[in-house]
């Protein structure tokens, strides 16, 4: 059996992406979606999934601001927080940069304390915790964040396999070769029995909220605007035959709550 974990990272980010997100969970097969504490649609979000009883919410822990506009910075006054931010108190655009720049390992995780308060406080019933921009590439903050999760009763960093771009089609300045659905059946098709995680970040195409898209996730190797990547991303979550072929092949969606952790 194949049990995916599909996850729409990005919730709050923008209201565009909020009502994507919705889309994908009653529409598709969208199980779980992580949001932005920093972003600026946060009470959108609580509004628009306050019904959906079956998706599962998590905390997509930011420490950066990856675009031009919208820009975020620290749910935390930023003066408590000044090796997280700019000099226009904003985070960095890039965790390279952060790193760069040095931070302080305390501020970072009281930051992210505020950010799971922030979205509890708003309504959501949270579930998981994973990071944006992959933040923690160099393991500073691992311990921390592992015991923080711990503390909250959070499922951080599941030992599930990642689906990841293999083949021609994937190599850079190819990506739009392939569609992201089609590229999806094609990994489900071809995957051994087990856990996988699929994470996209689901908008309609029109994502004109979005500036400096040069600085954002499917620009690099892709002659996609960001809208028709993350447009996409949708429809690789709640295409027809997606959703299909995970109906009639015994594909186990599952949620981060559903997760053995002893596994």
């Amino acid at each position: 059996m194949i049990r995916l974990l599909t996850r729409a990272d990005d919730a709050a980010c923008s209201i565009n992406a909020n009502k994507a997100i919705r889309a994908t969970y009653v529409d598709g097969i969208l199980k779980n979606t992580s949001v932005l504490a920093t972003g600026p649609a946060v009470a959108d979000a609580a509004e628009r999934f306050r019904d959906l009883d079956g998706l599962c919410i998590g905390l997509h822990a930011c420490l950066n601001s990856e675009w031009a506009s919208p820009r975020w910075g620290p749910v935390l006054p930023r003066e408590k927080v000044p090796t997280l931010v700019d000099a226009e108190g904003y985070f960095y655009q890039n965790p390279e940069m952060l790193r760069e720049k040095g931070f302080d390992i305390a501020q970072a995780l009281a930051e992210i304390q505020a950010q799971i308060n922030k979205l509890r406080d708003a309504g959501f019933e949270l579930s998981y915790m994973d990071e944006h921009m992959m933040f923690d590439r160099c393991g500073t903050l691992g311990p921390g964040l592992c015991e923080m999760a711990k503390s909250q009763g959070l499922v951080f960093r599941p030992e599930y396999k990642r689906f990841k771009p293999t083949g021609p089609a994937d190599k850079k300045g190819q990506a739009e070769e392939i569609d992201h659905a089609t590229w999806l059946l094609q990994k489900l098709k071809n995957a051994s029995p087990g856990a996988y995680l699929c994470v996209g970040h689901p908008t309609y195409e029109d994502a004109g909220f979005i500036k400096s898209p040069e600085a954002g996730p499917g620009a690099a190797g892709s002659k996609r605007t960001v809208g028709e990547e993350r447009n996409q991303q949708r429809l690789m979550f709640m295409r027809p035959d997606v959703v299909a072929y995970c109906k009639t092949n015994d594909i186990q969606l599952i949620r981060y709550d559903e997760i053995d952790t002893s596994e």
